[in-house]
């Protein structure tokens, strides 16, 4: 969070925040941790642990973390994922109603007011391939 004295009364909580990259901050801070609560958050990144957080211009590992911004409850997420080339080509076989993103789009433009199908929408979608990343549903 760049420049957080800027900031009053600021929750992060219950979150997983995950990062692909090697080399940036996982999250970066800057400023006092006065007016920021972190609380109970689960954190991954493809990086080294010990440079997962930026805390002005030091890098520091979930502990160093912590111990800098007070947070309690942070985890290291854990993040198997069951299925994780769900997309909508298999939302599409999943309902049975083809196998290409393709078939969802044409079965989607046929919803009208008298033919509606939660199922093809984009939230019902959406749900689908979360799920494929051990997410809960939103």
């Amino acid at each position: 969070m760049e420049n957080a004295d800027a900031f009053s009364e600021v929750r992060v909580e219950q979150n997983t925040l995950v990062k692909s990259s090697n080399n940036a901050c996982l999250l970066e801070h800057s400023g006092g941790f006065d007016q920021v609560l972190y609380a109970g958050n689960a954190y991954r990144s493809g990086g080294a642990e010990n440079t997962w957080f930026c805390i002005g211009s030091e890098r520091v590992a979930l502990n160093g973390w912590t111990s800098a911004s007070g947070e309690e409850g942070a985890v290291v997420a854990d993040l198997e994922a069951p299925e994780p080339g769900r997309n909508l080509d298999s939302y599409a076989e999943h309902l049975g109603i083809g196998s290409t993103i393709g078939d969802f789009a044409t079965a989607a433009r046929q919803q009208s007011r008298f033919r509606y199908r939660a199922e093809l929408t984009a939230n019902a979608a959406n749900n689908y391939i979360r799920g494929g990343f051990g997410q809960d549903p939103r």
